[in-house]
């Protein structure tokens, strides 16, 4: 039996993602001031998903460390601010939507629905033609890129489209994952998924089977969750990266215990090769050392010389600026 196995080195849920459980008051996503008044816009009540999930990635690529908390921030927070940032980022409009709703299609022959298929056939990338059906899509074209990414150690954000609709308002009735590790035993694929919804859980998974595309395809999605959770069909989300630290630095509570930050197994001196996460060390430096503070801001030199030496060796400013001779 033919085994493949793909992972990001060191990334685990229950150490590397948000402690806490997606599950928000009735607040306004993004309230406008217009002088004395506030107009809310959307509300946090129905998830923050897909900014969960694309802040872990911005975290762990950044190598810096997940605030500890198991209590979720509160809206006039930082961190809040920056997960309904990373929500709407997450969403990719127009695309994003579009995606969602062609893979939505009941099949009813919904003159509505049919007439929007036919329009995205001009809009949508290649691959996507709504006639293929939801199998081709997530097999042929989506699966291949979530592959690319777990095979070059990258976190993937997926996109799971959980109910069958006409209905656009249906929308969010979906849901956004991050896909961290794969297992391909011939045709039967397995991803193991940190999902906001299962905080701190390392046993998410979905599992499908792959050898034919042409054919409705069933996707099983493994969780707590009784009964079983209905997803039909996945996509890999357009995930950009962001820097954390430019919205959150003040909330991100960084250990200085053994001189770095406990995330992924990485100890005071263990850091990952060059082809994985780099992850960040303690923004405290011994003062036996005799060097300045590493990244007072929490976040890694950009200049790969002074990973490789662990440290920048003088002014801690080269880790803020461009890389200057200063990191030698």
């Amino acid at each position: 039996m033919a085994m493949l196995r793909g992972a990001v080195n060191g990334f685990r849920p229950s150490s590397s993602a948000f402690h806490f459980l997606n599950n928000w008051p009735d607040v306004p996503l993004f309230p406008i001031k217009l002088g004395t008044l506030t107009i809310p816009i959307g509300t946090a009540r129905g998830g923050l998903c897909g900014g969960m999930a694309f802040a872990v990635r911005d975290f762990w690529q950044a190598g810096v460390a997940i605030p500890a908390g198991s209590d979720c921030p509160t809206a006039d927070t930082p961190l809040y601010e920056y997960l309904v940032k990373r929500l709407w980022e997450s969403r990719d409009v127009p695309m994003g939507p579009l995606k969602y709703f062609s893979l939505m299609d009941p099949g009813t022959g919904s003159g509505l629905v049919q007439t929007l298929l036919q329009a995205l056939r001009v809009v949508l990338p290649t691959g996507w033609a709504p006639q293929q059906g939801r199998a081709s899509i997530m097999i042929g074209t989506e699966w291949s890129k979530v592959k690319e990414d777990l095979n070059r150690n990258r976190l993937s954000a997926l996109g799971l489209v959980k109910i069958l609709s006409d209905n656009p308002l249906d929308l969010g009735h979906n849901h956004q994952v991050l896909a961290y590790a794969y297992e391909l035993k011939d045709d039967d694929l397995t991803l193991r998924l940190y999902d906001p919804n299962w905080p701190d859980n390392d046993d998410i998974s979905l599992s499908l089977n792959i050898s034919k595309p042409d054919q409705p395809t069933p996707v099983r999605y493994h969780s707590p969750a009784v009964p079983e959770e209905t997803v039909y069909c996945f996509f890999r989300s357009n995930y950009r990266y962001r820097q954390p630290w430019k919205k959150v630095s003040s909330s991100i509570i960084i250990s200085p215990q053994k001189g770095s930050i406990p995330a992924s197994g990485a100890t005071s001196s263990s850091w990952s090769n060059a082809s994985g996460p780099r992850r960040a060390r303690s923004s405290v430096r011994p003062a036996a050392s005799g060097l300045p503070a590493l990244c007072r801001r929490g976040f890694l030199c950009p200049d790969q010389r002074c990973r490789a030496a662990h440290a920048c060796r003088s002014r801690w400013l080269c880790c803020l600026s461009k890389p200057s001779s200063s990191c030698e």
